[in-house]
């Protein structure tokens, strides 16, 4: 699947490398809401990221990536192992 990326992906300074990394190896996937999904998973430098996405037309758009949040972080701990 083409994968697209909105400006919005690099609000946090994520590079588009890094994320196409976390889309390929993530751990888990949350749907969030109304079709948009976080794919949680480590960056090559073992930075834990989340990288919001949508699949529209057959292409997932990238619209969020930043360090994963307190929030999230247990419930990934919990999918690593």
């Amino acid at each position: 699947m083409p994968i697209r990326f909105a400006s919005s992906a690099s609000k946090h300074r994520i590079s588009h490398a890094r994320i196409l990394y976390v889309l390929e190896h993530y751990v888990w996937a949350y749907d969030v809401r109304r079709g948009v999904t976080l794919y949680m998973g480590a960056d090559r430098n073992s930075i834990d990221l989340e990288v919001g996405a949508v699949e529209r037309g057959g292409d997932l758009y990238v619209i969020h990536a930043m360090k994963i949040r307190p929030q999230f972080l247990a419930e990934y701990r919990r999918h690593l192992s």
